[in-house]
């Protein structure tokens, strides 16, 4: 029904916004990420549970541009024990391939934001010349 706009400009803005993939990569290479799959089975899951209930990633909502930069790297406390962290901090260092994982974990969401940032100033920059707002 998106003919239904009359506005050309418009139009085109929200085809735009309805066709963009990478909203949906973001959420796919979370999910099959490398250095998710051994991290949970590096560490029990209780020690996993507890990590995600207190410093999971942030739910961001579709078109939250605010909230997205900060939604992996936000303060956080775990409230586990100093020695049940000691304990599995030491599990995570003793594999090998946990670290390169993790590097290029770090870079694929770098990488990510940045598409993402891109896509959404290209957005807010479409809704404010549709609306005729000065940047």
């Amino acid at each position: 029904q998106i003919g239904l706009i009359r506005d050309p400009a418009l139009r085109e803005l929200a085809m735009n916004i309805y066709t963009i993939d990478v909203y949906d990569d973001i959420v796919q290479e979370g999910k099959t990420s490398r250095y998710r799959a051994a991290f949970r089975m590096a560490l029990p899951y209780e020690i996993q549970q507890k990590l995600s209930d207190a410093c999971g990633d942030g739910v961001v909502l579709p078109g939250d541009y605010v909230h997205i930069a900060h939604s992996l790297d936000y303060p956080c406390t775990s409230g586990l024990p100093k020695d049940v962290i000691a304990r599995n901090a030491a599990i995570l260092r003793s594999d090998s391939e946990l670290m390169p994982l993790l590097r290029l974990r770090i870079a694929d969401v770098e990488t990510n934001l940045g598409n993402f940032m891109v896509y959404s100033g290209d957005i807010r920059n479409g809704l404010r010349a549709v609306a005729r707002e000065k940047p």
